[in-house]
């Protein structure tokens, strides 16, 4: 050994220790860049009992698997970018992967499906982080045939280019099965139930976590003072038991019915009963120039019985915010609140109302958490 080494650093040229670098490196280059191609392969990808068993029979019920071009996209072409550089970074993130398996984290179907919206997300979230690269690897904006598209597509696709839109928000759920968001949803509900069932209220004011009524008296029979609706404060004024006596101050428009959050923007919070139409104070006007409408700054005082409120804005607006990225950046990207005016996010959210997986009360939550966030309701001002 000792022999070979004085060989190699003494009594070779230049040359010739400079062929052998070389050589050494083609080798070393080559058997590095062989095995992460061989971690590409479907053989590799499926030999663990996991991919095999579960996502790769999803797979091939999908168009990438089968199709009448005969053109299929393996694992690697939607969960690798073709990049060296993006492919060794993801390589290195997917030795957690091979640390889960170990744990058998995901070992049995029961496991995998329990665990399948979060592993989905980590997907969608690591898609989104690098703009779909791996999508990138086949579709190309600039190979699209424009003229051949319909009109919606085209539309649609056009504005994802100019927005730069990952592919992965709007496309989901196109190679494997979507999670259970139905029981996720109802999950969730549980969750804010149990915090509503501990909640003491004993704060300044209430939030409301759902529809509910406000009476003039401590009794259900007892004409309404008005119906509140969900992410709506109430000032509370008094408590009596199980009943509190709340106060909510809010905007109508030409003395009417319906309450809203502010002047302008229709967003309403509210519905004057009965009882609330004969007590209803009015406290400030304001005429807005451009509609020439009066509105009217208002309070109303009733009782209402616990249940359904909490203390925490953040509470009710977790939850609903939870409810709007899930269901909402299912297939669209999750624009900000002011790019749609109160008025036109509830004619939006009515759009969609086919497509959902929401229940109606839950998307009532949504639009409000939402008509909450819009160009007009964050404007400054009244």
């Amino acid at each position: 050994m000792k022999a070979l080494w004085k060989w190699f650093w003494h009594d070779t040229s230049k040359p010739l220790f400079a062929v052998l670098v070389f050589v050494a490196g083609v080798i070393a280059w080559g058997g590095f860049n062989t095995f992460m191609e061989a971690t590409n392969t479907m053989t590799f990808c499926i030999s663990c009992h996991e991919m095999r068993d579960n996502v790769y029979e999803e797979y091939k019920e999908t168009v990438h698997y089968h199709n009448r071009s005969g053109v299929r996209a393996i694992c690697s072409d939607c969960h690798v970018p073709k990049s060296w550089g993006h492919k060794v970074v993801r390589k290195i993130k997917a030795t957690k992967e091979l640390y889960h398996w170990a744990l058998g984290t995901i070992d049995t179907k029961e496991k995998y499906e329990a665990k399948r919206l979060q592993l989905a997300r980590n997907v969608w979230a690591e898609m989104k982080g690098n703009g779909s690269k791996e999508c990138r690897n086949c579709h190309a904006y600039d190979a699209m045939h424009w003229e051949k598209q319909g009109d919606r597509a085209k539309k649609t696709m056009q504005e994802a280019l100019k927005e730069n839109v990952a592919c992965i928000d709007c496309h989901k759920g196109i190679a494997h099965k979507l999670p259970d968001f139905p029981k996720y949803y109802q999950d969730l509900t549980a969750d804010l139930n149990d915090v509503i069932a501990t909640d003491s209220l004993n704060g300044a004011t209430v939030i409301m976590a759902q529809n509910k009524s406000v009476y003039m008296d401590k009794d259900e029979s007892s004409d309404k003072a008005f119906d509140a609706m969900p992410l709506t404060e109430l000032t509370v004024l008094e408590r009596d038991g199980d009943w509190l006596k709340v106060r909510i101050d809010a905007w109508d428009r030409e003395g009417g019915v319906q309450l809203f959050k502010k002047p302008g923007p229709l967003m309403q919070i509210a519905k004057l009963g009965f009882g609330g139409m004969d007590t209803v104070k009015a406290t400030e006007q304001f005429v807005d120039k451009e509609t020439e409408l009066t509105w009217n700054k208002v309070n109303v005082e009733g009782w209402v019985h616990k249940g359904g409120m909490v203390s925490d804005a953040a509470t009710v607006t977790v939850y609903a915010e939870e409810l709007w990225k899930t269901d909402c950046g299912l297939c669209h990207t999750l624009y900000p609140g002011t790019r749609h005016n109160a008025r036109d996010w509830v004619k939006k959210i009515k759009a969609m109302r086919r497509f959902t997986k929401l229940e109606p009360d839950m998307l009532e939550m949504v639009q409000l958490y939402i008509q909450n966030r819009s160009s007009d309701m964050t404007a400054a001002g009244k």
